[in-house]
């Protein structure tokens, strides 16, 4: 493969992995007691964003991610 083929192929495959920004909106578990969240994520999918915001989370507030749990993803528009 050649610099023009793999310029062309990059190309090609940077139009699918543009990040997005999506809010991530659910619950964690602190102690007896569960806490909403809403997180900003930037991510290529949602299932990336799924993916980074239990890894935030769980960094964050020394969570399992049994102690996580997603209600929404949803792109925000316009950013």
């Amino acid at each position: 493969m050649n610099w023009d083929e793999l310029r062309t192929y990059l190309d090609f495959w940077s139009d699918f992995m543009e990040n997005k920004n999506f809010e991530v909106k659910g619950t964690f578990k602190i102690r007896d007691e569960w806490l909403p969240y809403a997180k900003v994520i930037a991510a290529p999918n949602e299932t990336q964003a799924q993916e980074r915001t239990f890894a935030l989370m769980g960094s964050e507030h020394r969570l399992k991610r049994r102690y996580i749990k997603v209600q929404a993803v949803n792109v925000i528009d316009g950013e």
